[in-house]
């Protein structure tokens, strides 16, 4: 997903997102061996580094819902924002996102 994702703009990063998800979610890729495959590999950096961010949390949520270490790679400095990202202007939006969140999502400021 991250390879696709990166051949073109961040518009879209999200259809890419959902294909991944999808693929997690097949039946040949429930046990936490395959999904732990699926996330071990560093992505290439994207044009855009709240999709490395992105990309850092999803794998952390993945790893944790699976039972598995977080990769290393999703540690990295690179994969965390220094300022939340907020999607909804009104101040209830804001606290909803921040409140429903993901923790992943939430500590690398992605969503929140």
């Amino acid at each position: 997903m991250p390879e696709r994702a990166g051949q073109r703009e961040p518009q879209a990063f999200n259809l890419y997102t959902k294909e991944f998800v999808d693929a997690l979610s097949h039946p040949r890729n429930l046990c936490p061996e395959r999904q732990g495959a699926m996330i071990e590999v560093e992505p290439a950096a994207l044009s855009a580094p709240w999709m490395d961010v992105s990309l850092a949390a999803i794998a952390e949520f993945v790893a944790q819902r699976s039972g598995l270490t977080t990769p290393a790679w999703a540690q990295a400095p690179g994969r965390f924002l220094a300022q939340p990202r907020l999607w909804g202007a009104r101040p209830h939006t804001r606290a909803h996102m921040f409140g429903e969140t993901p923790g992943p999502f939430r500590r690398r400021n992605d969503r929140a």
